[in-house]
């Protein structure tokens, strides 16, 4: 009887060590691409499995959740993410081909409490390990299980007496960084809300968290600079047609005495500058840029406005001024505020639903909108309520327009707007937002692509342009070869149109030189930062040339022809 009990118990071993060599993918949830985010700005999904984050390069991230041992359980997530407004969501396989490495396991969590960890990184490297309903935090890698034990008689003697050694493949080992946050140090003191004179609905003794040293949510959510993508180095080694092509404008204007070679080398660089420095009408339009609101801080908090501008700045003195204005608007700003500090509740439900009605009393801008004001919204991620203050803005008129902070934190959110409804994007006022590039050229160009354009500039075309650049930035789309010779033949044109159009006189041929000058010096950043995200020299191109056509589109109409 003994001896069968020893076969059995070998035979079902066995039959686990086999299921478990033949399981050799698992699965995991692609959420996007984002710039700096943070665990908890996905809350939705925190009881779905592990959210970690794999960094891209240029502060870029892919959120990622998972990991699943079953095609189906990954499925079925991927559904209800879907459902939540993710609709790029994909499944992503991953096949651990490496022998598994020792670590030393310190906890195990369930996934539904993720939120609430007290993760800390300790003097060695930890990972974290979500797989099948459970969270595993380690501590490791170790070469050999020698070293394993070693490190574990240390963590054992530091009151960690449930520690043991584990072995995992690394390809399920996702480092802890600062995607996680201590949520235990938050301050629980309450702060008094300023007395109004006016009846406001949506004041509330209850308030959030006081600031100070040790940090809140708010914190950490703003912490992150804006979110515009920075001028990248231009790389003198590539052979190009946009280099050849500013090549020959600067050999035109003198600056450029070398060889047409289409190399973006010192001299290229050395002679763009000085014909830049030195062009009065660059001068011109540098004077006469609008001075961008995206930093914009101001001392004082005299308006609603004033409080929506200055909220990455100082959060909690605008949630309290906040709370003393009867606008709609600053319900649904305090609403956003809460969402950040403590997730999904009852008070942003009723708070955001009063807003919205209040907003849409006396109809909307856009009758054709794809959101309907009368619903009452169960909001349980940022994302729905960036949607509805879309909507809000879109209705509010130029008063209160939206603030560019918003455009620099939530460019994930916004994109997946203007995509679902491009023609209430269109009817939303910004505060002076710059480009999403940040460098003066790219600024320059399409103030002059405005000033030379003599037909209305269609809001809608702009708005899905701005989608395009979305789609092509943050999800790294390639371009298809049908696309990049359209695009070519489109870019061609205008090129061609805008040189002719500037030989009927002296002025609009120095407007044409200098436009072409900006076009051309753009096309080549923008190369370099589609190269920057890990394309080919060719992919980069076809990119560069589309995310530049659907920038310059909406006001090129009249040299098509």
């Amino acid at each position: 009887m003994f001896k069968k009990g020893i076969l059995l118990l070998f035979v079902v071993l066995t039959s686990v060590q086999f299921v478990l060599a033949q399981q050799k993918k698992v699965y995991s949830i692609s959420l996007g691409n984002f710039g700096a985010t943070k665990v908890f700005d996905f809350p939705a999904f925190a009881n779905q499995g592990l959210l970690y984050s794999q960094t891209l390069g240029n502060d870029l991230h892919k959120i990622k959740l998972g990991d699943y041992s079953d095609y189906s359980d990954a499925l079925e997530v991927l559904n209800t993410v879907k459902k939540s407004g993710y609709s790029t969501a994909s499944i992503t396989a991953v096949d651990p081909n490496n022998q598994s490495t020792y670590f030393v396991q310190l906890s195990t969590i369930d996934y539904h409490k993720q939120l609430s960890m007290s993760l800390q990184q300790g003097p060695e490297q930890r990972f974290l390990v979500g797989l099948d309903n459970k969270i595993r935090i380690l501590q490791g890698p170790y070469n050999s299980r020698e070293e394993a034990d070693k490190a574990l008689q240390t963590v054992k003697a530091q009151k960690d007496k449930d520690a043991f050694i584990a072995k995992y493949p690394m390809e399920m080992a996702h480092p802890l960084n600062e995607f996680y946050f201590d949520q235990e140090l938050l301050p629980s003191k309450s702060i008094k809300s300023y007395s109004s004179e006016v009846p406001n609905p949506f004041e509330d003794e209850e308030t959030l968290f006081e600031l100070n040293e040790s940090g809140t949510f708010w914190d950490l959510h703003f912490s992150a600079k804006a979110k515009r993508l920075q001028k990248p180095g231009i790389r003198g080694n590539k052979k190009r047609t946009s280099s050849l092509e500013l090549q020959k404008l600067l050999k035109k204007d003198g600056a450029y005495d070398s060889s047409l070679d289409g190399y973006y080398g010192k001299g290229t660089a050395k002679a763009y500058t000085a014909v830049y420095n030195k062009n009065k009408y660059i001068q011109f339009l540098q004077s006469i840029l609008p001075e961008s609101d995206n930093n914009k801080v101001v001392l004082e908090l005299n308006s609603l406005n004033d409080c929506l501008t200055n909220i990455p700045f100082e959060p909690q003195m605008c949630y309290d001024k906040l709370q003393t204005i009867s606008d709609p608007l600053a319900g649904a700003y305090l609403s956003y505020l809460e969402m950040i500090a403590k997730g999904p509740t009852e008070k942003i439900n009723k708070t955001m639903n009063l807003a919205i009605r209040l907003t849409f009393e006396n109809g909307s801008k856009n009758p054709g909108m794809r959101f309907d004001p009368n619903a009452n919204y169960d909001y349980q991620n940022v994302e729905q309520v960036i949607h509805h203050l879309l909507y809000m803005h879109m209705n509010a008129g130029t008063e209160n327009s939206a603030p560019c902070w918003l455009y620099d934190y939530h460019i994930k959110e916004i994109s997946s707007f203007s995509a679902k409804d491009p023609v209430s994007f269109s009817k939303i006022n910004w505060n002076n937002c710059q480009s999403m590039f940040g460098w003066e050229e790219m600024d320059l160009l399409l103030l002059l692509a405005r000033q030379i354009s003599v037909d209305d500039i269609n809001d809608f075309e702009g708005a899905n342009g701005w989608n395009q650049q979305m789609e092509l930035i943050y999800n790294n789309e390639l371009v298809s070869e049908y696309n990049n010779k359209a695009n070519k033949a489109w870019s061609d044109l205008i090129i061609k149109n805008v040189y002719k159009w500037g030989t009927k006189d002296d002025y609009l041929s120095k407007l044409s030189y200098s436009f072409r000058l900006l076009y051309f010096q753009n096309l080549v950043l923008l190369e370099d930062l589609f190269m920057d995200k890990g394309n080919s020299v060719k992919e980069s191109q076809a990119m560069a040339l589309a995310a530049m056509n659907s920038l310059l589109s909406p006001y090129m109409t009249n040299f098509l022809d």
